[in-house]
């Protein structure tokens, strides 16, 4: 299993964030999946499991082949000038 984060930014600020949820094969290739896909599920629900455990405030939802969380939290009003 692995994961491949995709980040948008605009004016130096991060706008949307997400990750595309994958399968490694024999070759160490990976193949990504989809939410038609069991294992799309499988994966989110391992990742939804460790945020749990951790006690952090993040949801997840399955759109095509992402995975996007949201929080309470608003990264993008973090975000100092670097």
């Amino acid at each position: 299993m692995t994961t491949v984060l995709n980040i948008n930014t605009s004016s130096r600020r991060i706008t949307r964030m997400s990750f595309l949820p994958a399968l490694m094969n024999e070759n160490s290739q990976p193949g990504f999946l989809n939410n038609n896909n069991d294992k799309f599920y499988a994966i989110l629900k391992h990742v939804q499991k460790i945020n749990e455990t951790q006690d952090l405030d993040t949801s997840f939802t399955g759109e095509g082949s992402e995975v996007i969380p949201s929080s309470s939290w608003d990264y993008s009003k973090e975000q100092g000038d670097p």
